[in-house]
């Protein structure tokens, strides 16, 4: 903190005394408040809904609900899809995943938890770079990627397969190369679960370099 200028201090000062009042809030008297406005929050969504109108985010949660909570309409779609391909994986949110997860379960089995779903074999294949991993403001991060990826998917009994794709089709080798140098001192060869994906290196498409003379020119600022 040497170095510190006076709005920084003032910023540290500010953080410090909003922990400083959210630990003396005192839990046993926010109870009742809350059980006063929870008839009235129950009473607003239902007169929201009644009247046709519903938020993206209340579609999702309704949606995973009926599947959730229906077995006999989760068996019927269950049916209806034979496949299911998810890209981009990496933006999907837990509660997008909970539905995909719940259509793809075995034939047969019926859970009424997401966490105890067993998979159908073959039937989920998902594609997405968790390196992309950028809304997390909706929880779609890296932890929500490798919940299902490794807890779900890969650790099913029988196992689901990971196979990387690594082949570039939009930059030449001369380019790659330096690429794959810089970022292997900044991501970790082994993945950190729920923090940082590995290192996986790109490879060319096409190993000549089309442009002669052409070169890679990296300047810190």
């Amino acid at each position: 903190t040497k170095q510190w200028d006076r709005e920084k201090y003032e910023q540290a000062r500010r953080i410090v005394r909003v922990a400083q009042a959210l630990s003396a809030v005192r839990l046993d008297v926010l109870q009742p408040i809350v059980q006063l406005i929870v008839p009235f929050a129950r009473e607003c969504r239902r007169r929201f809904v009644q009247t046709g109108y519903i938020s993206f985010d209340g579609l999702v949660a309704r949606a995973r609900n009926l599947l959730r909570d229906h077995p006999r309409i989760r068996r019927e779609l269950k049916r209806q899809f034979r496949s299911i391909l998810v890209d981009e994986f990496q933006d999907t949110d837990p509660v997008q995943y909970e539905m995909i997860l719940y259509l793809a379960e075995a034939p047969g089995v019926e859970a009424s938890d997401w966490r105890h779903i067993v998979l159908e074999p073959g039937k989920l294949f998902i594609v997405g770079d968790p390196k992309q991993s950028i809304y997390a403001f909706r929880r779609a991060d890296m932890e929500a990627y490798d919940t299902v990826v490794e807890d779900h998917v890969l650790a099913q009994a029988p196992p689901g397969e990971r196979h990387t794709l690594q082949t570039n089709f939009r930059s030449h080798a001369g380019l790659l190369a330096v690429i794959n140098a810089f970022f292997s001192r900044i991501f970790p060869e082994q993945a950190v679960k729920g923090i940082q994906p590995r290192h996986e290196p790109l490879l060319s498409l096409d190993a000549q370099i089309p442009l002669l003379g052409e070169q890679v020119e990296i300047r810190l600022v």
